[in-house]
């Protein structure tokens, strides 16, 4: 009977954490946006120390984005020419098809996933040691807001970065693409262009656009909710960048879904 109603508590157990994660997501969200807005008010070295986070999670994580973003638009073009040259023997509808997949999904979804990973894991296991060498608990004795002072640049750093880095990323995927099939299939740059421009409109755009602010906001608060709860350790720390690391790549690819599905039946 045991061995029957294990994997039936152990279904609900996952329920009930994954429950829990997001109802502390959305209050920490509303929290640390809270903090950002009357931070913002004061403007107390606000904007330096923004641009400071800017800096370490934007400029620090171009080059690998950028790198994996062109790697993947290549990829878009030798696997679509060959399920399509395959299927239907033609490879005419490549260029298209490749801009509106890099359009649409992979220049918010790689670069959110690579920061997800880089700066999330960052965050939560500088968060971690402080909480675990008790800086946290230091600053509220002196009456600082650990939300206001560690969390909310983090935050505006992240969701700028993202942003900006997801605009390159398309730029950087469509240009290697255009590259790969000028290479591999003959397709000439002003063909390649005229069926991008075809298939991709503003709308497109503007949806990943917006799946970068979304994405851009779920890494920080997640890794700053793990850093900021982080106990036990050495150990914990790790624990804790793990989590943060696997829910934030959990929940960027659950939105994903969700807006994508919103965007094919609203638009």
């Amino acid at each position: 009977m045991t061995a029957i109603l294990n994997p039936v508590f152990n279904f609900f157990e996952i329920v009930a954490i994954n429950i829990r994660l997001y109802v502390d997501t959305v209050m920490y969200l509303g929290v640390t946006i809270k903090e950002m807005l009357v931070s913002s008010k004061r403007r107390n070295n606000v904007l330096s120390t923004w641009m400071d986070q800017f800096y370490w999670i934007g400029n620090k994580s171009m080059a690998i984005v950028l790198s994996t973003i062109a790697f993947v638009g290549m990829i878009s073009i030798v696997e679509m020419a060959f399920q399509m040259g395959r299927v239907l023997h033609s490879v005419d509808f490549v260029p298209g098809f490749a801009a509106l997949i890099i359009f649409r999904e992979f220049a918010s979804v790689i670069p959110a996933t690579m920061m997800a990973g880089k700066v999330g894991a960052g965050i939560t296991a500088e968060l971690g040691t402080m909480k675990i060498t008790e800086q946290i608990d230091a600053l509220r004795l002196i009456s600082l807001n650990p939300v206001k002072f560690l969390v909310v640049p983090r935050f505006v750093g992240c969701v700028v970065s993202l942003f900006l880095l997801s605009s390159i990323a398309s730029l950087v995927a469509f240009v290697t693409a255009m590259a790969v099939s000028s290479l591999t299939l003959n397709i000439g740059y002003e063909v390649f262009l005229n069926q991008a421009l075809f298939f991709v409109g503003v709308e497109d755009i503007f949806i990943n656009l917006f799946k970068a602010v979304i994405f851009g906001q779920i890494i920080p608060i997640l890794a700053c909710h793990y850093g900021l709860n982080c106990r036990g350790g050495a150990e914990g720390v790790g624990m804790a960048c793990t989590q943060a690391v696997v829910y934030s790549a959990l929940v960027i690819v659950i939105l994903d879904f969700f807006i994508t599905w919103a965007a094919t039946v609203l638009l």
